[in-house]
């Protein structure tokens, strides 16, 4: 599937080129990379799986993910939410 997606946009942006916000996303998906290993590695091995902490746990990281990427781009994301209000 990773070929398959890259391929597409590789060729792709030969024909119909978009200018796509490459570094960004690979920011974001890095960052969601950090976040993941960062709780499967050090704070997962101390939690009971499916008790209310774990699962509290992964919200909170969840909200800080989120966070970071409003508090990043939170200007653009309003913008998209008004265009997407008035059409």
């Amino acid at each position: 599937y990773v070929t398959m997606v890259l391929l597409a946009y590789v060729f792709g942006q030969r024909h119909y080129a978009i200018p796509y916000a490459v570094g960004r996303m690979g920011a974001y998906l890095g960052l969601a990379l950090v976040v993941y290993l960062g709780y499967s590695q050090m704070i997962r091995p101390w939690l009971t799986p499916q008790t209310p902490l774990s699962y509290g746990c992964s919200a909170l990281l969840l909200l800080v993910y989120v966070g970071i990427i409003v508090g990043v781009d939170g200007r653009y994301l309003r913008q998209l939410l008004r265009q997407a209000n008035v059409q």
